[in-house]
């Protein structure tokens, strides 16, 4: 498929920041006392809230670490996805950690931290939905994807243009209300990352299948930090063109670096 969907197939997460013209130091985060991070909350298993009301998950975790390493506290603040970045680069959140992509526009304006990652796209479908093979026999179908999302709305659009159009879509915030419209039976296909897409089979397990990824995962590639902080795209080899890296938390300011 034409550059495996905008290249957004395969993506990778790490750590982001912004570099607005209010971007603060370690230094003046150290005086204030918090590092304030944005999240969803709502991309199992990446960010979640957990039977105990506890905001957990792989990407939170790593914050986690961070904030040892860094010696301040981090403060998490949960919001929808499509307010996330913009809070980020007007200087509401010092980082994001909550699976961001990285993109070449998004490289204009965040800084990343290495990518430790990767995931494939790939179209879930409901229990009973028949004739889906794979993310080519989607016309007619109604599809659901998160609002936006490298990983879900674009290359859902994509599929649309390039297949045939859906009979319907809707863009969700989160994943905990898109899978809960396609247990009730609203929505037929979820483009989603495999990592969520395999969370809710273990949860529900029987009530989707996946119809095979956008394209194949790349092959794993060593990545250097110091060139990742210059913004470089890693992914050498013969799959370059189908891997993505992603954000779990983006960065305002190298100096936090």
């Amino acid at each position: 498929m034409r550059r495996c969907l905008l290249a957004a197939a395969a993506v990778m997460a790490c750590i982001v920041m912004a570099v607005p013209a209010s971007a603060v130091s370690l230094s003046d985060i150290k005086g204030r006392g918090r590092v304030i991070v944005a999240t969803s909350g709502n991309l199992p298993p990446n960010t979640f809230v957990d039977e105990r009301n506890q905001l957990t998950g792989y990407d939170v975790e790593v914050c986690r670490l961070v904030e040892k390493t860094l010696g301040v506290p981090m403060t998490f603040e949960r919001l929808d996805w499509k307010g996330i970045l913009p809070g980020l680069q007007t200087g509401r959140f010092d980082l994001v950690c909550s699976n961001v992509n990285i993109t070449d526009e998004r490289k204009q304006v965040f800084d990343y931290s290495v990518p430790y990652s990767r995931a494939a796209v790939v179209p879930l479908v409901r229990k009973g939905v028949d004739g889906v093979k794979s993310f080519k026999d989607l016309a007619g179908r109604n599809v659901g994807a998160i609002s936006g999302g490298n990983d879900g709305e674009i290359p859902a659009r994509e599929i649309e243009k390039q297949f045939g159009a859906f009979k319907s879509f809707k863009g969700y915030p989160g994943y905990a209300e898109m899978f809960a419209d396609m247990r009730a039976g609203r929505i037929d296909v979820i483009i989603a990352p495999d990592l969520a897409a395999g969370d809710y089979l273990k949860k529900f397990p029987g009530e989707a299948s996946f119809a095979g990824p956008l394209c194949r995962h790349p092959t794993p590639e060593g990545l250097r930090r110091s060139e990742e902080r210059r913004g470089r795209d890693h992914s050498q080899g013969p799959h370059r063109r189908h891997a993505r890296p992603a954000g779990a938390a983006v960065l305002r300011d190298r100096r936090l670096q």
